[in-house]
């Protein structure tokens, strides 16, 4: 039977805080996260997590062709995950002056996802307050689980079949 050594035992409490501690700031700076509407509302990022459904955010810019290519893929990933599991919320981070441009790119490429807008400082740190890192540029992706918790992240490009494969893994 293995000794009990108090030092041992208090190392693994001190790590479980911490570790509980750092899934609550994960939380908590989800929250931190303001943006507005495109009808100039402001907003909290955590204001559109529902209850039990995951939510895909992309973090996107006008001027990035990256991103605009992905409106169609993240279309069909929302319309084969509506009905149950996984919303899409865009980010576009042009600046709040630029409502107007950020909702005539939403219309011209038939995105059929809600998005918000935010001033690219602001939400630059606020990802950095959420996920530990730096912000590198867009598009880039967050995927908070159906508690509202932050599951997984990706700069760049995004990949349908991995995340379909992620969903799978992790959605009860």
């Amino acid at each position: 039977m293995p000794k009990f050594r108090p030092r041992s035992h208090a190392l693994h409490l001190v790590l479980l805080t911490a570790l509980l501690a750092g899934l609550a700031t994960t939380t908590l700076a989800a929250t931190t996260i303001r943006a507005q509407t495109l009808d100039g509302e402001p907003v909290r990022l955590d204001d559109y997590f529902a209850r039990g459904r995951w939510t895909l955010v992309v973090v996107w810019t006008t001027y990035c062709p990256v991103c605009a290519g992905e409106f169609d893929t993240l279309a069909r990933l929302q319309a084969a995950h509506a009905a149950s599991e996984l919303e899409v919320l865009g980010v576009a981070i042009d600046g709040v002056a630029a409502r107007g441009t950020v909702a005539g790119t939403l219309a011209e490429r038939h995105a059929r996802f809600e998005s918000l807008v935010g001033e690219p400082t602001e939400i630059a740190a606020g990802f950095e307050r959420l996920t530990g890192t730096p912000f590198l540029g867009t598009p880039t992706y967050l995927l908070f689980d159906g508690d509202g918790e932050l599951a997984a992240r990706k700069n760049g490009p995004l990949d349908r079949a991995e995340l379909e494969r992620f969903l799978t893994r992790h959605h009860p």
